[in-house]
């Protein structure tokens, strides 16, 4: 699941007496930044070894680091009554339809809250970092505003290249440009490319 959006819905989970916790891949010390970062109320463990995801065959098969999507809801006996291993990312929504039809009370006067813009869980650059301020009604504490504001002026150049590579950054467009640039100019980079891949796959381009 999201994290962002679980925290966001974490209210119907606890007027429903349920508690949330959540295991990552990640080693102990990147998940408590991750809580800190995204401050998450529920209990977020580490399975940095993978010893719980391979003793649930929730391993993927496809890339061994990570984990399947798997969610498990035990009642008060500790019984299984759902599991839904999936590539797919359940929501909310979801789980709580499932614990409500679980418990006969489905369906409830308790809808789910508006979707909003979840915290940005990595970001690993200025242009990522400027995202999660973007819809903030005031500029975080821990953001220097007149880097800030240096930084808003210069994403509003346009194809200002030199501005970006002083600032050692990138824009979209540069990302779409600079690429095809590179391998205009230089032929012995584009064949190298091409001996190696046949296509190239751009993931929400």
């Amino acid at each position: 699941m999201q994290l962002g959006e679980l925290q966001h819905q974490i209210a119907r989970f606890q007027r429903r007496g349920v508690n949330v916790a959540a295991l990552s891949v990640d080693k102990p010390r990147d998940s408590e930044a991750m809580v800190k970062r995204m401050g998450l109320t529920f209990a977020l463990g580490s399975d940095a070894d993978q010893a719980v995801i391979k003793a649930f065959r929730v391993q993927n098969p496809d890339t061994q680091e990570l984990a399947l999507h798997a969610v498990y809801i035990v009642d008060k006996q500790r019984r299984v009554f759902y599991r839904k291993v999936a590539s797919r990312r359940p929501t909310s929504p979801e789980l709580i339809d499932a614990i409500d039809a679980y418990r006969g009370v489905y369906p409830q006067n308790d809808p789910a809250e508006p979707r909003r813009r979840a915290s940005v869980a990595y970001p690993t650059n200025n242009f990522q970092a400027l995202l999660a301020v973007d819809a903030a009604q005031e500029l975080p504490a821990s953001i220097d505003q007149q880097r800030y504001q240096s930084l808003l002026n210069m994403r509003q150049l346009v194809h200002n290249d030199d501005a970006l590579i002083a600032a050692d950054a990138v824009d979209f467009e540069a990302l779409l440009l600079w690429p095809l640039k590179l391998l205009a100019e230089r032929p012995d980079l584009q064949q190298a490319y091409q001996d190696r891949h046949r296509f190239l796959c751009i993931d929400e381009y």
